[in-house]
């Protein structure tokens, strides 16, 4: 982001943004078509089941943000960070996603709860420090990802590729190695003992 230049009311449907501050912008229960947000920072704007239908997001942040229940069908987002959002309840399979490369999307100290990313290509995803309890990551590609922190209470692993994977003190994952790929993960104790209970192996302390 090379620094926001203007600042904008709210978002419009068929709008062209480019370098605009979105400040404390209420949107709930909106619609936006077809919109393009490049460079783009949202400050403490109340965005919740708003939906943003066909647009695309380059190279944007969201901070301070509510956007629980909204929905991107069909939205492209390429490069875009959350810090400290609620984004409670978001389908993220309803995305445009790209079949090559990475999207760059990254979350730090946010809710992502009840969310899916079910069966998305998602390599170096970003969960940093969040609550990501009840999310459904079944199937997803989560190669390289960084969940360092975060708490996975009730999440789906099942089939995930979570080769070289940072989970470091993510906590209350439950994780099957039987079925999900976890070659060169990183993981620490006490949490990691999941991964040998899922195993059904038997560990004895030394007599």
């Amino acid at each position: 982001m090379t620094g926001v230049l203007f600042m904008s009311a709210t978002p419009k449907s068929g709008g062209l943004h480019d370098e605009i501050e979105f400040a404390g912008v209420r949107l709930e229960d909106s619609v936006v078509e077809n919109a393009r947000f490049s460079d783009c920072l949202f400050q403490r704007c109340v965005l919740g089941r708003t939906q943003f239908r066909e647009c695309r997001f380059v190279n944007c942040r969201f901070q301070h943000c509510d956007l629980n229940l909204a929905q991107f069908p069909q939205s492209v987002l390429s490069n875009v960070s959350f810090e400290d959002c609620k984004v409670v309840g978001v389908l993220w399979i309803d995305a445009q996603w790209p079949t090559r490369g990475t999207p760059g999307l990254s979350f730090l100290r946010c809710q992502l709860n009840s969310g899916s990313f079910s069966a998305l290509r998602l390599p170096k995803l970003i969960a940093r420090e969040c609550q990501a309890r009840d999310v459904d990551f079944r199937e997803a590609d989560l190669t390289g990802a960084d969940l360092r922190g975060t708490d996975c209470a009730e999440s789906l692993f099942a089939k995930a590729i979570l080769t070289g994977a940072d989970l470091r003190n993510a906590r209350n994952y439950q994780i099957n190695p039987a079925e999900t790929a976890v070659q060169n993960g990183r993981f620490s104790l006490p949490e990691a003992m999941a991964l040998l209970y899922a195993l059904n192996i038997k560990l004895d302390d030394p007599a």
